[in-house]
């Protein structure tokens, strides 16, 4: 059972989601430091599951309905050098 609201430590350090939301903008900044500023990473996975499946287009549809940073006109990014 959950401790109550007046024993909850006041450590943002002992929560999961803020755990989880820390990591995952390291993520972010070691992507864009490392890999690119231009593509995320969702974005350059669907590019490489394209390449390697280019009849499968339909992965364009199911990532774009779940995720927030897939590019809208996927038509400008460079699909030779994604992989």
């Amino acid at each position: 059972m959950p401790p109550a609201p007046q024993e909850q430590s006041g450590d943002l350090a002992t929560y999961t989601g803020y755990l989880l939301r820390r990591a995952q903008q390291a993520h972010v900044a070691a992507w864009q430091k490392y890999v690119s500023d231009e593509i995320s990473s969702v974005q350059f996975g669907l590019l490489s599951i394209l390449r390697r499946t280019p009849g499968h287009r339909s992965a364009c549809s199911a990532m774009s309905s779940t995720s927030t940073d897939l590019p809208s006109p996927m038509s400008p990014l460079d699909w030779s050098g994604a992989a």
